[in-house]
């Protein structure tokens, strides 16, 4: 389920857990939710590239591009294949309509 090993340029990742990117506050220190770049569980988003943290961070991050163009990076942890993502819904649809 590693990103880093499994994904080429272009493939398509999916979001397990909700990030921001980018936070922008407004003068009055309030959260701008307009600018600020969030992203929620089940995005798919498009993979560029990884790297490595520096100095004492050493998680793998993931460099990706939204469907807007936006090309951000985040944990690596954050993601997951095309493949693990069809495979969680599929197990979760099951789940459900057992209930």
């Amino acid at each position: 389920m590693s990103i880093s090993s499994e994904c080429r340029k272009g493939d398509n990742i999916f979001v397990i857990e909700a990030f921001v990117t980018e936070l922008v506050l407004q003068e009055n220190s309030i959260i701008d939710e307009e600018k600020t770049k969030e992203y929620h569980v089940g995005k798919k988003l498009t993979y560029l590239d990884r790297s490595y943290g520096k100095g004492d961070n050493k998680d793998i991050l993931i460099k990706f591009q939204d469907e807007n163009g936006c090309v951000s990076s985040a944990v690596e942890t954050y993601f997951v294949t095309e493949n693990v993502w069809r495979g969680l819904l599929e197990y979760f649809n099951i789940y459900h309509s057992k209930r």
